[in-house]
């Protein structure tokens, strides 16, 4: 029989979480910057409520300042497990991006368990409305979106797409769909997009983890409405999905997933283009993310950047 731990339990082990990757992002913050060619506006509140997650900020290329005519928009979902992150997190990595002639836009979101995946799902549908009733003011061009997510993130980017395109998955989380926002492509990095822990060769602490997880994506109730929508290959069932690019490789513990998400992909006949990294420990989970400046985290940035200009709308 399976033991899960009560959830004080939980709970301690997410802060201790979250103290681990916090304190990569302040050593990251030691040695990284912003580039010069990139501007990064200050965080903006997309909801009114003074909840420092309900925030994004937006970057891009600094010579766009002098051009009126709007810019791509790439919306970047933080990973953490669903249950950490916050805008330092991928900040260096979206200002990468901005430098490929995009506008940039990293979004917070409330972490699991202080909201359900609903929350979070809602959260993320109030930035996507910020920045459809800001495109004008801002440049960004509605008609050329790009979403993009890496980790837990990768699974919340796909599934916000999903959402903004079913009926059926507006009812269930609780959502009105966005108008006017025509996403061209995904780009998914490391994806954990089974909405799991799960990993091959099965490990008995993740399980015991993922079922704490189950828990507190659903809120506790076991007969929520989008609980049936956890994995990708619930959500994207009958829902139009566009051109992805996946990262993974090897020495990713979550590489099955995005395997299975390719395969899923590819037997609908959506476009995958996929960047896989051989079994290389600097090569592990969102290495492209947390060290944007490595050679290898550069061509994986460019490529997939390439990929969005490739699906872009003349």
């Amino acid at each position: 029989m399976a033991i899960d731990a009560p959830d004080w339990v939980r709970d301690a082990a997410i802060r201790a979480f979250a103290r681990f990757v916090d304190a990569g992002v302040k050593r990251r913050e030691s040695r990284l910057a912003v580039p010069q060619d990139v501007t990064a506006e200050a965080p903006v509140p997309y909801l009114p409520d003074g909840d420092d997650s309900h925030r994004l900020e937006l970057m891009r290329p600094s010579e766009a300042a002098s051009r009126r005519s709007p810019l791509p928009l790439i919306v970047d979902v933080h990973g953490g497990g669903w249950i950490h992150g916050h805008l330092d997190v991928n900040r260096f990595y979206c200002s990468r991006l901005a430098e490929r002639g995009f506008a940039v836009a990293n979004v917070d979101y409330r972490n699991q368990p202080d909201t359900d995946l609903a929350g979070q799902v809602r959260d993320l549908f109030a930035a996507l409305r910020w920045l459809a009733s800001h495109a004008a003011d801002e440049r960004l061009d509605l008609g050329n979106v790009f979403l993009t997510g890496d980790s837990a993130g990768a699974h919340l980017a796909s599934l916000i797409h999903c959402v903004n395109r079913s009926a059926r998955l507006q009812a269930a989380f609780g959502v009105d769909p966005v108008p006017g926002i025509r996403v061209r492509a995904l780009g998914l990095v490391n994806g954990v997009v089974e909405g799991t822990y799960r990993v091959e060769p099965p490990s008995p602490l993740l399980e015991m983890a993922d079922r704490a997880l189950l828990k507190v994506m659903c809120g506790g109730d076991p007969h929520a409405p989008w609980r049936p929508y956890r994995s990708f290959e619930r959500f994207m069932d009958g829902v139009d999905v566009p051109p992805v690019f996946v990262m993974t490789g090897l020495a990713d513990p979550f590489y099955d997933q995005s395997v299975r998400l390719m395969r899923y992909l590819r037997s609908r006949g959506v476009e995958v283009e996929d960047m896989i990294w051989p079994k290389d420990r600097r090569l592990g989970h969102v290495f492209n993310v947390t060290e944007v400046d490595w050679e290898e985290s550069r061509r994986t940035n460019a490529a997939m950047c390439d990929f969005f200009m490739r699906h872009l709308a003349r």
